[in-house]
């Protein structure tokens, strides 16, 4: 990941669920990647087409250090943190 984005990787590409490289990273609980993208300004407010953002995927597949990287951003809508208490 940090090659990618040494190398000027896109950052805003999103697949067709809308999900952002974040979204992924959020997903499969990969906190390295989650750092990597949160330290060069990728944002961690950009929702899916279901209105979920990397927080609420994280928090869904139970990915607490993920959640927590996020959290550290502080983009969080107050619902997600009643998840994120559950969780962590």
């Amino acid at each position: 990941m940090h090659w990618l984005l040494w190398h000027g990787a896109d950052t805003s590409v999103v697949t067709p669920r809308g999900w952002t490289p974040a979204h992924i990273a959020a997903i499969r609980g990969n906190d390295a990647c989650m750092q990597a993208l949160t330290n060069n300004g990728v944002s961690m407010a950009t929702q899916d087409t279901r209105g979920a953002t990397p927080a609420h995927m994280a928090a869904a597949h139970g990915n607490s250090f993920t959640l927590q990287t996020v959290l550290r951003t502080g983009v969080v809508s107050s619902e997600l943190w009643l998840v994120a208490i559950v969780i962590i």
